[in-house]
């Protein structure tokens, strides 16, 4: 696995144009390149200050792809990387949280149980090794899986290990008629045993014709009664209103125990022709805003996707609410002539002074993707953009945090993936991780994240929303089947070739413990990834060896 790297100490002040603000921060960018499709879904800062993204590989080979997961330390330097699924399966990890033993739990989606797609889950150590792998099956007949129009699935964990993940479950009701997409909340123990297995659905009201699709998204655990905090989207029933296209975001409190505390839909609408027609709102992310409120009733910040009826340009809202689901603020974002969508990890408060980072990816000009990062003020007024891209290709920005040490020297981490150094005609994409300053400058050059030079105006207005509380949930205990995923052999984790025997440095050693797995065709010897121990590791062992894996 070939590795990019640039790396800056605690820097001087970083100046941009007249009128911005100056930031100290540490900041890296990394790259994993290689000849796999990569993506990070999902970024954590570690207990120790280091970082992990979750994500998929994807194998221009097999057609197939695993989760992923990397480990990083607090200079952004990678520490292992490892890879989990079944062989001849789609397998894609969405999420991750480190757990309090130091270990990692991560959760997604396989498509290797049938039908469709199920949720699955899986519990790692500290160094990336398995301890137990989950598929949650649902009820055998119906799509048991994803949260979230990205394909996210969000997972928030306990001081006891244990976790909730929430997504999207086609059910077939009790009582009969058409199957109906219900929100997930599975809430899983520490050794992934489910504790419960909850599905919410929208009552259908008499006419039919407003029956709701409900799909949960992201989930933050606390707040009040140490509840859940819930984002998604409602939509109309497809099977019953197959025309409709007025998507609302959907907001659900939830008691420990899954019994919804209250919920409410948001809607935002467009004046065309002195008419207000509803737009497509589709929920991504929430965190719990505690800089302005009790921690023990927090306000909500949110990230949604906007599609206008009139024009298929997509833009960024922002929406902070109480803990009582009213409405505090609400803000959109857009560029012109382009897209501006959020990430599947969008949101997140910055501890210290309330402001908001918020992350996605933007297309506009020459069709190319760029991923954008805006840090707003607890209103979503912004206080700074920021446009990232790479040379060889299109960068998508799904997930950020402010590091645990968010004071006014603290920078942000970013992760998602770009088109790679090895580009081909298959075009691969790549895993990315960096760290900016506070004002969102890398400090890294040539073909690294700077923000470009040339960027696209983002435009913040005030839109008029519809605000309807949500009553009458029908609520069912899902059916789980327990179904142990079987991991794949990883054959490319090592973040050096040429160290054969891990010891961290290419000396003879390697040399001997090279030769006695090619001989006996072990795959501590394969070091192309292609599962096979064959000449050309031979030859990517000697030029590795001679060059000492720089």
């Amino acid at each position: 696995m070939k590795l990019h790297r640039s790396t800056l100490g605690l820097a001087g002040a970083l100046t941009l144009a007249a009128g911005s603000s100056t930031g100290l921060a540490q900041t890296f960018h990394e790259s994993l390149d290689s000849r796999d499709w990569e993506l990070a879904y999902a970024v954590r800062e570690t207990a120790d200050g280091g970082y992990v993204t979750a994500g998929l590989i994807y194998d221009q080979q097999s057609f197939r792809s695993d989760f992923h997961v990397v480990r990083y330390d607090f200079l952004g330097n990678p520490v292992w990387s490892v890879r989990y699924g079944q062989p001849n399966t789609d397998d894609y990890a969405c999420s991750i949280q480190q757990t309090p033993d130091g270990g990692f739990i991560v959760s997604g989606n396989t498509d290797g149980f049938g039908p469709d797609l199920n949720v699955a889950a899986i519990r790692l150590d500290g160094g990336g090794n398995l301890i137990w792998s989950w598929v949650y099956q649902g009820d055998g007949m119906y799509e048991d899986a994803t949260g979230g129009v990205t394909g996210a699935q969000i997972l928030d964990s306990f001081s006891d290990g244990s976790a909730a993940i929430v997504g999207r479950k086609l059910y077939q009701p009790p009582a009969g008629g058409l199957p109906r997409q219900g929100g997930q909340l599975l809430r899983i123990g520490n050794n992934g045993v489910p504790l419960f297995n909850k599905l919410y659905f929208a009552p259908v009201p008499a006419n039919g014709n407003e029956a709701r699709a409900v799909t949960f998204t992201d989930i933050q655990n606390g707040g009040t009664a140490q509840g859940f905090a819930i984002v998604g989207t409602i939509s109309p029933d497809r099977e019953i209103d197959p025309n409709g296209l007025d998507t609302d975001v959907l907001v659900v409190r939830a008691a420990p125990n899954g019994a919804v505390l209250a919920s409410r839909k948001f809607g935002t609408f467009e004046s065309v022709d002195n008419q207000l027609l509803p737009n497509s709102d589709q929920g991504y992310g929430i965190d719990l805003g505690t800089f302005n409120a009790p921690v023990a009733a927090p306000d909500l910040v949110i990230a949604a996707r906007t599609t206008p009826s009139s024009v298929l340009n997509e833009s960024t809202q922002f929406l902070r609410l109480d803990a009582a689901l009213n409405i505090k603020s609400v803000r959109l974002y857009s560029v012109s002539s382009g897209t501006m969508t959020p990430g599947s990890g969008a949101i997140r408060e910055v501890r210290s002074d309330g402001s908001v980072a918020l992350v996605g990816t933007s297309f506009y000009g020459d069709g190319g993707a760029t991923a954008w990062m805006s840090r707003v003020d607890p209103n979503g007024d912004p206080i700074w953009d920021r446009f990232y891209g790479r040379d060889v290709g299109p960068t998508w920005g799904d997930a950020v945090i402010p590091p645990f040490d968010s004071l006014p020297t603290s920078g942000f981490v970013l992760a998602g993936g770009f088109n790679g150094f090895l580009a081909t005609g298959n075009n691969p994409s790549d895993v990315y991780l960096l760290r900016s300053d506070t004002i969102g400058v890398t400090g890294c050059h040539e073909e690294c994240f700077n923000p470009e030079v040339v960027q696209p105006v983002i435009t913040k207005q005030d839109i008029p929303l519809t605000v309807l509380d949500i009553q009458g949930y029908t609520l069912f205990e899902g059916q789980l089947q327990r179904v142990i995923m079987k991991p794949t052999v990883f054959c490319s984790g090592r973040l050096c070739a040429g160290d054969v025997n891990n010891d961290g440095v290419v000396d003879f050693g390697d040399f001997l413990a090279f030769f006695n797995g090619y001989d006996t065709f072990d795959l501590s010897a394969d070091l192309n990834g292609d599962c096979v121990v064959d000449f050309g590791d031979f030859l990517i062992f000697f030029n590795l060896y001679d060059t000492g894996c720089l």
